[in-house]
């Protein structure tokens, strides 16, 4: 049937415009909490919690998230190695976040993120015990992506002997050349420490960046690290105050709610309703049902076409309604009339019995010269 033949053109077209619709790109993120740390002084409370909370957020802004609780060295340097290649492979429109709660300083330039089985005495055996973040950074920047985001709360203070530190006993140095895909924050300002806030289950900083990635995704990356930057600072009282740096000159207004999928232009929708039957329009008739009436019109129904094998059509068929239901609405009857009439209905049209509506009408037997359609049949 001809009918169902355009439907499944139709379906076919419009399902193969929507198959194009581009893939949205890839939400890559690793995120890392090291709080049970195996050297005696060196356990935290809250870093686990914080890195849970943050990849809570990040899945529901579309992340694939892996996350590493209380890593040691070998599984923290295998899992970033991991996230460089897949951040490699995803293109150059993905996006790579990379979140570290822990210890963390600084060593003759270079910010070590601290795993959870050191056991260094001294800042010389630190350095051989813990991830450089450069390294990551490296790979992240190599990527060929465009936006790259580094959160550090690694400011810790960090329980070396006093002798044995040649250094600050915590913070992270800066890293002022920051790639032009990468932005990075600190939880404060490098070079200084900031609490754990062992009385409560998160770091202030990431409870605050929680907050704001639950309720202002949409803002920009740098309005939305402002934002945490500034309500840090108001809830320490000033003690603490994060910083970012920014380098992400190809995406300058990214944000961390995922972007609308692309449109795409569809073909306009074709609805195809298969043809009306005599039968179908005989019952609207009967029922004086004028929305039907137009609607089978509308689809193409000739009002002159017969009904029957004596060659009624619309028209001589709703006249013999009277007959049929001699308590029916008039002005119902007058409507689908006026409806099929304007449509192009022949009054003067015979039927077999050489019978126009008019006729039928006029007879006794069915309207009467009094009823009210008589004025529009003749």
């Amino acid at each position: 049937m001809q009918w169902l033949a355009r439907i499944l053109a139709a379906f076919f077209v419009l399902a193969a415009g929507a198959g194009s619709a581009q893939q949205q790109p890839a939400r890559l993120a690793l995120v890392v909490g090291n709080a049970a740390y195996t050297t005696l002084g060196w356990e935290l409370v809250n870093p686990v919690n914080d890195a849970q909370l943050i990849a809570m957020r990040l899945r529901a802004l579309g992340f694939q998230v892996t996350p590493l609780m209380n890593g040691s060295k070998a599984q923290m340097e295998v899992a970033m190695n991991a996230f460089g290649t897949r951040l490699r492979a995803a293109g150059p429109d993905a996006v790579g976040v990379f979140y570290y709660a822990g210890h963390g300083v600084e060593h003759d330039g270079a910010n070590l993120l601290v795993p959870v089985d050191v056991t260094a005495r001294s800042m010389d055996e630190l350095r051989y015990q813990a991830p450089p973040m450069q390294f990551l950074l490296r790979d992240m920047a190599s990527a060929g992506n465009a936006v790259n985001i580094i959160i550090l709360d690694a400011c810790r203070n960090l329980p070396l002997p006093a002798g044995a530190r040649n250094g600050p006993a915590g913070g992270l140095a800066d890293m002022e050349d920051v790639p032009t895909n990468a932005l990075i924050a600190y939880a404060t300002r490098p070079g200084l420490t900031a609490p754990d806030n062992p009385g409560e289950t998160n770091s202030v900083f990431t409870r605050t960046l929680a907050q704001e990635l639950e309720h202002n995704p949409g803002d920009t990356a740098v309005s939305l690290f402002s934002e945490v930057q500034a309500r840090v600072f108001t809830a320490t009282g000033g003690v603490q105050r994060p910083e970012f740096r920014m380098g992400l000159l190809r995406a300058p207004r990214w944000r961390f709610a995922a972007s609308s999928p692309p449109s795409i232009a569809l073909p306009p929708t074709i609805v195809v309703r298969p043809p009306v039957t005599s039968s179908e329009m005989s019952d609207a008739l009967l029922n004086l049902d004028d929305a039907r009436i137009a609607d089978f019109l509308q689809r193409g129904w000739n009002p002159n076409s017969p009904l029957d094998a004596e060659g009624n059509t619309a028209l001589h068929n709703l006249m013999m309604v009277c007959e049929r239901y001699p308590t029916h609405d008039a002005n119902r009857l007058v409507t689908v009339a006026r409806i099929l009439i304007n449509a192009g209905a022949d009054k003067s049209r015979q039927n077999r019995w050489r019978d126009t509506p008019l006729t039928i009408a006029r007879s006794p037997r069915y309207c009467g010269s009094n009823h009210p359609v008589m004025a529009l049949l003749q």
